[in-house]
């Protein structure tokens, strides 16, 4: 729980209030590796904190897994469309390793941004935060080839490269798994 505080008031300070109600909602979760935390068709009730593990977010195109996006510690981890909306998720999440999450329902995370406003502004900073994170990838994907793609997630983000396995790794960067094992064999 202090990790979620910390966290957060590194971004902007918690008034003691927030602090209190809280340490009163935050409820804890141990995940097992490759335990499902969300299911295609189920809505998204909870948002995540983790704190220490990592978890992978993708969707299906056609009958292949598409990764949309790796969790690791100190993030938040919703299904986007599923959580802000609660309709049902196109979006699985799953442990890549065993996770301690923390997390609130989706009432909760609601009444913490209509009642505290520095929660509010929290909460827009994460959503900017990862907004801007998923255009970057998005444009990562769309303006460079292969090899270029590896290099610059291998320079801004190596813990990713290091963590997560080939096939998911694969499919967030556009490419054949054959192509991404080559790649990081040279660099080896």
């Amino acid at each position: 729980m202090n990790e979620i505080i910390a966290f957060l008031c590194k971004i902007y300070p918690l008034s003691s209030q927030c602090i209190e109600n809280l340490s009163k909602i935050v409820k804890y979760r141990r995940v097992q590796k490759n335990e499902v935390v969300l299911e295609i068709g189920e809505i998204n009730r909870n948002l995540y904190f983790i704190k220490t593990g990592a978890l992978h977010c993708y969707y299906f195109v056609g009958n292949k897994p598409v990764s949309d996006w790796f969790f690791l510690e100190n993030e938040t981890v919703v299904s986007i469309g599923s959580f802000y909306d609660q309709v049902e998720s196109q979006d699985c999440i799953v442990a890549l390793e065993d996770c301690d999450l923390f997390y609130i329902t989706k009432s909760e995370y609601d009444h913490l941004c209509k009642t505290y406003l520095e929660f509010n502004f929290i909460a827009r900073v994460l959503l900017e935060k990862y907004l801007k994170v998923f255009h970057n990838h998005a444009r990562l994907i769309r303006k460079h080839p292969a090899a270029k793609r590896y290099q610059l997630v291998l320079s801004q983000t190596p813990e990713l490269i290091q963590r997560i396995p080939v096939a998911p790794m694969a499919t967030w960067l556009n490419m054949e798994p054959e192509t991404l094992s080559r790649m990081r064999s040279q660099r080896e």
